[in-house]
């Protein structure tokens, strides 16, 4: 089988391999200009449906196959760097959360009962 990409909610895309990836297709129609140009054609509230004609209507730059790959590539690592960005940052705030607990817990004054058993 051929790897396609599914556009909810009945589309199926087979791209042809030897013009476009899947990946890369998959990573176009995902950027700013098309979902802008999905988004003017969209019918529904609650679940967003594109008609087929809006995605006839699409034009994608497509480069060659191996300008693609280097693309769909870079786009991975900058999702990596995103997710250990925040991973740092979350990891950066739970360690300064807990020195301030143990400062806090450190300066606070000692009750009578640890003063006499000491």
């Amino acid at each position: 089988q051929e790897p396609a990409l599914a556009v909810l909610p009945l589309m199926v895309l087979r791209p042809k391999r030897d013009v476009v990836t899947p990946e890369y297709l998959a990573w176009a129609i995902n950027q700013p200009p098309a979902q802008r140009h999905f988004d003017s054609a969209a019918r529904g509230t609650n679940i967003r449906m594109i008609p087929r004609s809006s995605l006839d209507d699409l034009e994608l730059d497509v480069p060659d196959i191996e300008l693609q790959e280097k693309i769909v590539a870079v786009d991975g690592l900058a999702e990596r760097e995103r997710e250990l960005t925040q991973l740092a940052a979350d990891t950066r705030r739970k360690m300064i959360s807990l020195l301030l607990v143990e400062r806090a817990n450190s300066m606070r004054p000692k009750t009578r009962q640890e003063r006499t058993s000491i």
